[in-house]
């Protein structure tokens, strides 16, 4: 994913990443299509939600799995169950995400 301010047309931001360095840390980039995401520090991957239909739940997944690889615990990336309502979301990222949504990102097309 980039960010392609929509007068742009930058045919290099539309290039899958197959990795990125965290904290000096080289992590293998894995794209799924159902799944939120997942991050596997051991094996050093993360794996996230690539989807066209959902983009701004791919947006949260790629923000998600990158503060987990630069080791941001759970706890600070998740809403409390007690404080949602049920349906809603408990990913604080997903508040980050439609934040940078407003701002007007837009996945590559």
């Amino acid at each position: 994913m980039g960010y392609c301010h929509p007068s742009e047309n930058n045919a290099k931001m539309k290039q899958k990443i197959q990795s990125h360095s965290f904290n000096g840390t080289k992590f293998r980039i894995e794209e799924a299509s159902e799944i939120e995401g997942s991050f596997d520090p051991q094996g050093k991957a993360i794996t996230i939600l690539v989807n066209k239909r959902r983009p701004l739940q791919a947006l949260g997944s790629a923000l998600e799995e990158g503060l987990h690889a630069m080791g941001v615990p759970d706890k600070y990336l998740h809403k409390p169950q007690a404080r949602v309502k049920k349906g809603k979301s408990l990913s604080r990222v997903d508040d980050l995400a439609r934040f940078i949504w407003r701002l007007g990102w837009r996945p590559p097309k």
